[in-house]
C-alpha cells in the first residue's frame, strides 16, 4: 500500500491531518483484508470482520468530507463537477464493499479503487483546500465536522 502524500510544503490543516490519518486507517485495514483473502479466500471471517471496519472507516470518512471539507469547497466556487467526482467515487466505492462482502474474491478491486480514490484527494484535493480556505472556512469545517 502507498503511504500518505507529504504536505509539508502547504503547512496541512488539522481538519486534512484527521482525513490523511483516516486514510491511513483505511490503509492498515486493507492490508489486513488482503493479507486475510489470500489465507482464506472464500469463508475468512476476519475478512468479513475487517470490511464491517472498512465500511466503518469509510462512512465516517465520507461524511467528515461531505457535509465539511467539499460543503466549504462549493462555498468558495470550487467546481461542482470536481467535487462531484468525488461524490460519485464515494458511492462506487461503498458498491465495491457490497461487492467485497458477497464475494471476498473482490477484495483486490476494492482497495485498488480505495487507494486510487485517496491518493487523488491527498495529492489534487487536500492540496487546492489547504490554498484555498482560508482560517475562517477551516473553522466552518471543524463546527460543521464537530456536530
Amino acid at each position: 500500500m502507498t503511504a500518505m502524500s507529504d504536505y509539508s510544503d502547504y503547512g496541512m490543516h488539522p481538519e486534512i491531518e484527521a482525513l490523511t490519518a483516516e486514510h491511513d486507517e483505511m490503509r492498515r485495514l486493507g492490508a489486513e483484508l488482503l493479507s486475510a483473502q489470500r489465507d482464506e479466500p472464500t469463508t475468512s471471517s476476519t475478512v468479513s470482520s475487517r470490511l464491517d471496519d472498512l465500511t466503518a472507516v469509510l462512512g465516517r470518512h465520507t461524511m467528515r468530507e461531505e457535509t465539511g471539507l467539499f460543503a466549504t469547497l462549493r462555498d468558495v466556487a470550487v467546481d461542482d463537477s470536481y467535487l462531484a467526482r468525488f461524490h460519485h467515487d464515494h458511492g462506487e466505492l461503498f458498491a465495491a464493499l457490497a461487492a467485497a462482502r458477497a464475494d471476498h474474491e473482490q477484495v483486490s478491486t476494492l482497495m485498488s479503487r480505495l487507494e486510487a480514490h485517496m491518493l487523488v484527494e491527498e495529492n489534487d484535493m487536500f492540496h487546492g483546500a489547504n490554498q484555498l480556505l482560508s482560517a475562517a472556512d477551516w473553522e466552518q469545517i471543524e463546527r460543521t465536522v464537530a456536530r
